[in-house]
């Protein structure tokens, strides 16, 4: 029997972010981490910085980097999100293991110095598998 999995991002009484996770639905809060009293379905492209305001995931500060260090952190925040994938304990089956294995090479393959892009839109990420 397949479980489903999603992500989840944890947050204290003012709306900070502490963590994100993926986790069973349902067992949600087997693993609240210290600081933490609420969550919240999905995840910012980056915790530091990142708030929940009225139910909703609000980014940090990330647009002030520069172009390159935006796609970075971005690019490492996708891939620490579907690490799980890759596991083997994964529920994916091997089918979908490969497709998320693409996804992440695609990913780790992305150009860090740009040059012609001058914002953060003009940057076109890999889509992830469904």
């Amino acid at each position: 029997m397949s479980r489903e999995i999603r992500t989840i991002t944890w947050y204290n009484d003012d709306g900070d972010v502490v963590c994100t996770q993926t986790c069973t639905v349902g067992l949600e809060s087997v693993s609240q981490p210290e600081g933490a009293t609420n969550w919240i379905v999905g995840t910012p492209q980056q915790i530091r910085g990142a708030r929940v305001v009225d139910g909703a995931i609000v980014e940090g500060s990330i647009q002030e980097l520069p172009v390159a260090e935006q796609v970075r952190r971005i690019r490492n925040s996708r891939l620490l999100q579907c690490d799980w994938t890759q596991a083997v304990d994964s529920p994916l089956s091997d089918t979908k293991k490969t497709e998320w294995a693409t996804y992440r090479q695609a990913l780790r393959d992305m150009p860090i110095n740009l040059s012609s892009e001058t914002t953060i839109e003009d940057v076109t990420f890999p889509t992830p598998p469904e």
